[in-house]
């Protein structure tokens, strides 16, 4: 899996998600998240990341956006996406 991922060796501090399995979403008993719905992730050690849910904002129609607007570092000011 991480080959496909990356071709650089992860470094520390590198989280990887596989997604969850076809089982234990929800989604098999009809339950879906909810605007007011909070995402936890936590990591012993490290912290808690809350995400709170929200409905979905107008969708974003024609147009590519430079990647230097979506990513703030990196060389990837010439780049499009």
């Amino acid at each position: 899996m991480l080959a496909r991922v990356d071709r650089r060796p992860p470094a520390a501090g590198d989280i990887i998600g596989s997604g969850t399995m076809g089982f234990g979403a929800g989604v098999e008993i009809g339950r879906f998240l909810q605007p007011g719905d909070i995402l936890e992730l936590e990591l012993e050690g490290v912290g808690t990341l809350r995400t709170p849910v929200s409905v979905e904002r107008e969708k974003h129609h024609g147009g590519r956006r430079r990647a230097s607007t979506l990513m703030k570092s990196g060389n990837h000011d010439d780049e499009t996406v």
